[in-house]
């Protein structure tokens, strides 16, 4: 199965066990944290490295959590 790396609002409420309209402000939470560190950011999606690091507390940029991965 191919690697995902932005996840859909689908994909953040199932990783989560979260409704739908959560996952949306999940999203929206990190999406402006990336935006207000002058990333791009796609709306509906969030980039699963960033939604591990908001929620697991993994920074995998550093190399903790290699074998971590968004599987969905």
């Amino acid at each position: 199965m191919a690697k995902i790396y932005y996840l859909s609002a689908k994909d953040v409420a199932q990783i989560l066990n979260v409704s739908l309209s959560t996952a949306y402000k999940v999203i929206k939470d990190g999406n402006k944290r990336l935006s207000d560190a002058s990333y791009q950011t796609l709306p509906g999606r969030i980039p699963a490295p960033m939604l591990e690091k908001m929620y697991f507390g993994l920074n995998l940029s550093d190399g903790e959590g290699d074998d971590l991965h968004a599987c969905v």
